[in-house]
Formats: structure tokens, C-alpha cells, sequence
């Protein structure tokens, strides 16, 4: 059995963490590939920090980051009896490159891994190129990121953000009112769902139109029916695949090209038909089918306009669930990712 050491950002809280390892695990098991995870924070840095607009994280911040650079000084010890070790984003936030690499110098291969623009961060650019390119190689969630191991001179190799098909039931579209989006994430994300909060609004004000909101609080709109669904990882497919469309808004900036589409992923994967920003990897998960790209409000109302047929959301829904069986599922890509490991493990790849 091949065994990997994945130090994780999080446990199954982190979104990231969650997609990029945790359902890996008793898949990659199957195919003879063993992968110990030990997460960096647990739910509390979710809770209290990523989910807390208070002042209050701040303290809290530091208290668990400081947690969270002696659990990996203590857990470093044992690290030269797996064949790859694997770091998601860093070791821990608050330690220099330095210190990273004494703590990982027993490791007989280095991995990093990212899915989002970390190396963007203020203060952050010099100690991720750093690690870009001293690390065995680089895990990429997209060509974004891959350009930017490379510009650093290291060895980027691309695993999209997939996910299990098998979790999400798929939609059936038929007509009924209101006409039901969705938009999923984190509450610090939901400046994002304002950037259209106007189109939201003057399809409201012609048609029967709900906005669901599944994350840890509402946005604050005027003039939108908005119902807000706190989210679990249990009832995350259900409330999605209730819904008809799913919106993924984003701006064209540098840290937003750094993402990997997971929320359009999950939409896709119930069955249903999306917009979303041309920006990123969105682009490319739209090239298959069920998937309308949109830039301006106009654009944005259009789309949604057009989705108001039943018959077209379920073609559209059907393109999209197709596609992420095919190029963005678990199930597409956990062999290719047990041979990458492996190759990264001894040296070829």
C-alpha cells in the first residue's frame, strides 16, 4: 500500500479540505494508495472565524493559529514513514518558509496544493514562490494557478476540483411558480451575489422569483424575495436539487481567477442549469453544456429569463450533469489522481 501523509487546511467543515482530500480517502484506499489526513483547524475556524464578521475573530484567529503551530511542530515528527507528504496551501499560516521546510526535512517527497490564490494574499507572495519552487511539485486546481508555479519555477500538475456524483440527486424539472435560484457558500463570499443584486431586482418586480441562499447568513437585499438556508453538508444536495437554477457571480479579478467552479460543480451535478461570470475555470466547465456565461445585468437578466422553460432547464440540466460525470466527477478522476501520487511518490512525474 502506497501511504500518504495529507496535512490538510481543515476537517470536513473546510469546504476546500473537504473536495480536495476528504472524499478522496476511501476511494483511493480501493486502488492501493493509503492517505492519513491530519487537518490543520477543525470546525471552530470555520464557526468562529471564516463564519464570524465580529471583531471578536480576530482574538480568536490568533488564539487557534498559535493552536495550530504547535500541533504541526509536535505532528512532524513521524513524517518519513509515508512515501509523499502532502500540504494543502501551507503548513501553518503563521510560520515562515524556513521553519516550514526544517519541520518537513524528513519528508521523502514534498507536495503543495492549492485551489485558490493564497500566493495573491499581502505578505504571502514570497514564502508561497518560495515553496513553489522547492516542493517535489505543485498540486493546481486550475491553469491559473499551474501559470503561477511555473512563473516561480516549479512543477505544477492539474487536478480540478471534482465532485462525488453519487451524493447529488438529480433535479426534474416541471413548471411550478416561483421560479427558484440558488446560490451556495461561505458568508464572506456573498459581496459576490450583491454584484447583481439590481438584475435580482427587476426580475422580482416581472415574474415570481425566489432566491435561495444557502451559507451561514443572508445578504441584505431590497426589493428580492430571499429565502436563507443554513447550511450542513447533510442537506446540502436536498436543498440544491429543490431548486431550479443555480448563479455563480463573480468579478474578473486575480484572486477570483484562482478559483475552481465548485459551486457551479454542485449545481451541475443535481441537474441543474446555471449562469455564471465568464471568469476562471468557469469558462471551461461551460463548454459542455448547461451552462449560460454572463457579464453585465442585462446579460444576467436574459439568461434568467430564458431559464423560466421547464423543458430547456431540464435539457440544460441534463447537459450539465453529463458533463460533470464525465470530466469533473470523483468518480473521473480518482485513478489519475492514485497514479499521480505515486508518480510524485518516487520521483517521476
Amino acid at each position: 500500500m502506497f501511504k500518504v501523509l495529507y496535512l490538510a487546511k481543515g476537517d470536513r467543515s473546510y469546504p476546500s479540505s473537504r473536495y480536495r482530500i476528504w472524499q478522496f480517502v476511501q476511494p483511493l484506499a480501493e486502488v492501493g494508495v493509503s492517505v492519513d489526513v491530519r487537518p490543520l483547524f477543525d470546525d471552530r475556524w470555520m464557526n468562529r472565524v471564516l463564519q464570524d464578521p465580529s471583531l471578536s475573530r480576530h482574538l480568536v484567529r490568533l488564539g487557534l493559529g498559535a493552536e495550530a503551530v504547535l500541533k504541526r511542530c509536535l505532528g512532524s515528527a513521524h513524517i518519513a514513514a509515508y512515501d509523499l507528504v502532502i500540504v494543502e496551501q501551507e503548513l501553518a499560516p503563521l510560520l515562515p518558509f524556513a521553519v516550514e521546510k526544517y519541520l518537513l526535512a524528513s519528508a521523502r517527497r514534498v507536495v503543495i496544493e492549492m485551489d485558490d490564490a493564497h500566493h495573491l494574499k499581502p505578505g504571502r507572495a514570497g514564502k508561497f514562490k518560495r515553496w513553489f519552487a522547492a516542493a517535489d511539485g505543485v498540486i493546481c486546481g486550475n491553469e491559473f494557478l499551474a501559470s503561477a508555479v511555473q512563473r516561480a519555477g516549479g512543477k505544477p500538475f492539474i487536478v480540478p476540483t471534482v465532485v462525488d456524483v453519487e451524493q447529488y440527486a438529480v433535479k426534474k424539472h416541471s413548471p411550478h411558480q416561483p421560479l427558484r435560484l440558488v446560490w451556495l457558500g461561505l458568508a464572506s463570499n456573498l459581496h459576490h451575489l450583491h454584484q447583481h443584486e439590481e438584475a435580482f431586482r427587476q426580475l422580482n418586480s416581472e415574474m415570481e422569483l425566489e432566491l435561495v441562499v444557502i451559507s451561514s447568513e443572508a445578504p441584505h437585499f431590497s426589493g428580492v424575495n430571499i429565502r436563507h438556508e443554513p447550511w450542513s453538508e447533510a442537506d446540502e444536495s436536498r436543498l440544491v436539487s429543490d431548486c431550479d437554477v443555480g448563479v455563480m457571480p463573480l468579478p474578473d479579478e486575480p484572486w477570483t481567477r484562482g478559483k475552481c467552479g465548485l459551486k457551479l460543480l454542485q449545481y451541475m451535478a443535481c441537474g441543474l442549469p446555471s449562469i455564471a461570470s465568464p471568469v476562471g475555470v468557469n469558462t471551461q466547465i461551460a463548454q459542455d453544456g448547461g451552462v449560460l456565461l454572463a457579464e453585465s445585468h442585462q446579460e444576467w437578466i436574459e439568461g434568467i429569463r430564458r431559464l423560466r422553460d421547464p423543458a430547456r432547464r431540464q435539457q440544460m440540466g441534463g447537459d450539465a450533469r453529463r458533463s460533470v460525470e464525465t470530466r469533473w466527477s470523483l468518480q473521473a478522476w480518482v485513478e489519475q489522481v492514485a497514479e499521480l501520487y505515486q508518480r510524485l511518490g518516487v520521483g517521476h512525474a
